[in-house]
């Protein structure tokens, strides 16, 4: 399952992807499922290891990034804590767009005299706004 030792208790980990479902233990110590996202970071426990484990008691947190890739078809999540700075969202998400409208209306709220300069780095960090988008396949 797993090139890398298993992951232990105190261990952190990052996602890269968001959209992972997480068992986690809540108050009382109720375990509920969480849907993990792009830069968040998980210290691990042993509850955490034990209520993700399947029924031949392997951990699915414990999966490298070819078996991660063998499984999801892409890296969902990497040993350690997030980078500094590490954005939410890759390029061309729906979180990316909601990223980029956050930005810009942040833009509208600033004086005249600020706004445009504030747009502009909207357009800097983002590009500008995709305006169509093709859903289907030519061949």
């Amino acid at each position: 399952m797993t090139t890398k030792a298993a992951l232990k208790p105190a261990d952190q980990i990052h996602f890269v992807e968001s959209g992972l479902t997480l068992i986690v233990e809540g108050q009382r110590s109720v375990p509920h499922a969480i849907s993990t996202h792009r830069g968040q970071t998980v210290t691990i426990s042993q509850a955490l290891l034990d209520a993700n484990k399947n029924r031949f008691g392997e951990c699915w947190l414990d999966l490298d990034a070819d078996a991660q890739i063998k499984r999801y078809g892409r890296e969902m999540f990497r040993r350690g804590p997030a980078p500094e700075g590490m954005p939410a969202y890759t390029s061309g998400s729906v979180e990316e767009s909601i990223a980029r409208d956050k930005a810009r209306a942040q833009a509208d709220t600033l004086p005249h005299d600020q706004r445009a300069a504030a747009h502009l780095e909207v357009i800097r960090v983002f590009g500008r706004k995709v305006t169509s988008q093709t859903i289907g396949e030519t061949r």
